[in-house]
C-alpha cells in the first residue's frame, strides 16, 4: 500500500460530491505538500530517457518507482494512473 493511497481514494470519491469540495481541497493539499521535492527527484530519474522507446516492463518499473516516490497512484489525485499522466505532471 502506498503512503497516501487511502487519502487518494477519499479524494476521488469527494470529486463527485459538490458539497464536499472544501474537504477535497484540504486533502489534496495534504497529499501534495511534498510534490515539488518529489518532482525534482523524478525529473532526475527520467532525465535523458525516451519513455516511448522503453519496453513495457521498464515503463512499469518506472511507473512503480514514481508512485512510490509520491506515495499515491495518480498524479492529479483523480484515480487516473498512467505513466504518461505522471510524466506530464512531473514536467509541467
Amino acid at each position: 500500500m502506498l503512503k497516501h493511497e487511502e487519502l487518494e481514494k477519499e479524494i476521488v470519491a469527494l470529486r463527485a460530491n459538490t458539497t464536499k469540495k472544501d474537504k477535497m481541497y484540504q486533502l489534496i493539499l495534504e497529499i501534495t505538500q511534498d510534490d515539488f521535492d518529489n518532482m525534482d527527484l523524478c525529473r532526475k530519474l527520467i532525465r535523458g530517457k525516451d519513455i516511448n522507446k522503453m519496453s513495457s516492463v521498464k515503463q512499469t518499473q518506472l511507473l512503480t518507482k514514481i508512485k512510490g516516490i509520491f506515495g499515491r497512484h495518480s498524479a492529479e489525485c483523480d484515480g487516473y494512473s498512467t505513466l504518461q499522466s505522471w510524466i506530464e505532471y512531473i514536467q509541467d
